[in-house]
């Protein structure tokens, strides 16, 4: 009887240090209402890995700076993972996340052209996570890939997810779709708590990572969360060197921390070693702890604020515009007198025009990538010099 009361209160503990994340509005919050930001990591395939493996990823997210971390809990064949693995291995894994504070977004369907019973699959998922503290779910991983069963479709995993996941508690997302543009003033994969984004990978790394503005226009216009959930990865070697879209210049990934936080929307540093649930090498170390520091450094600026986006050039934006730096690479977060401004793969000549009453107060931070254009993350205010 004893050992069995002190098996209940570990569990307790365990669970109470992690954040409940709960949805109000277009904004993850913890269970006292305070605005949470994911700031999470891949670990896509740790299920299929050993334990000893899954504890050390998850000590080195912890000690990295992250504050969560997503994972696969179907199948992959070339993890290789089943639906019945991750099962398995799933309670086990959400335990030893919770314990380190790190909140899991479960991801349920791949492979799903397999044929395995995905309704089956999810209600097992659901009845795993059902009750835990730190845990969401996104049902499917791009929904309409080659490797999904053509009859798994934005309509029946929005059915499952009303009828399977909602009523027991757990904050849930359909799926990044084929397709993640607003659509007729709404989202493709709409529907549940909130939504999941794969930031389109094309063209060159500054505008790519300057879509992020796109996903913040998802969210005005459905009203809930969007978390950037899988943009271009960080790898020690170039893509164009290994085929991989991977990236491997970390200050990129620090102007895509930067704008998950400057935008309250949060996201996911993804990487070749998160792929495969391994800690990283030397460069794509330093690509996470960057996108760490994208995410601190608008922190350190706004605090608990969150800064109004305003496009640049407006009547009443901080900034008219950048000399060298297209107006799509400009971003600006006004909170009363003070605002953050954000310049992604601004040349080296490149210099501000302030609007009427507004200066530069300090450059925060500031991190050159491999091409010699810069990220620069300025505090500005309003008003008289000091």
């Amino acid at each position: 009887m004893r050992i069995r009361l002190l098996s209940v209160v570990l569990a307790i503990l365990v669970q109470s240090s992690v954040s409940q994340v709960q949805v109000k509005g277009r904004q993850f919050v913890d269970e006292a209402g305070r605005v949470y930001i994911p700031r999470w990591v891949s670990g896509l395939t740790l299920l299929a890995r050993p334990l000893s493996q899954q504890v050390t990823f998850l000590d080195w997210a912890k000690k990295t700076g992250f504050n969560g971390v997503r994972v696969f809990a179907g199948a992959v064949s070339w993890a290789p993972l089943t639906p019945e693995t991750s099962l398995k291995a799933l309670p086990l894994f959400l335990d030893r996340a919770a314990e380190r504070g790190l909140v899991v977004e479960v991801t349920g369907l791949m492979d799903t052209g397999l044929g395995y019973d995905a309704r089956a699959h999810v209600q097992n998922l659901v009845n795993i996570m059902a009750g835990r503290r730190g845990v969401v779910f996104e049902l499917a991983n791009e929904i309409g890939h080659p490797t999904q069963a053509k009859d798994l479709t934005v309509e029946k995993l929005r059915a499952w997810g009303q009828e399977i996941v909602a009523p027991r508690g757990i904050v849930w997302a359909i799926g990044a779709g084929g397709t993640d543009e607003v659509v007729n003033g709404g989202h493709p994969t709409a529907g549940g708590s909130y939504i999941t984004v794969h930031l389109d990978r094309g063209g060159a790394m500054w505008p790519q990572f300057a879509r992020v503005r796109s996903l913040f226009a998802v969210s005005e216009a459905v009203g809930v969360p969007v978390i950037n959930n899988e943009p271009m990865g960080a790898d020690e070697r170039p893509g164009r060197e290994t085929g991989r879209q991977r990236w491997n210049d970390p200050a990129g990934f620090f102007a895509l921390g930067v704008l998950d936080r400057a935008f309250n929307l949060g996201g996911i540093h993804h990487s070749q070693a998160g792929l495969m649930g391994e800690v990283p090498g030397p460069v794509q170390q330093r690509c996470a702890e960057a996108y760490v520091a994208g995410h601190r450094a608008v922190e350190a600026a706004l605090g608990a604020e969150r800064g109004r986006f305003i496009e640049p050039g407006r009547d009443d934006a901080p900034i008219r515009s950048v000399t060298g730096l297209p107006l799509q690479q400009v971003f600006t977060f006004v909170t009363g007198d003070k605002a953050v401004v954000v310049l992604v793969g601004a040349p080296k000549d490149a210099k501000v025009e302030w609007a009427a009453g507004w200066r530069q107060a300090a450059v925060l931070k500031s991190m050159t990538g491999l091409d010699g254009h810069r990220v620069d993350v300025i505090s500005a205010r309003l008003g008289p010099s000091d």
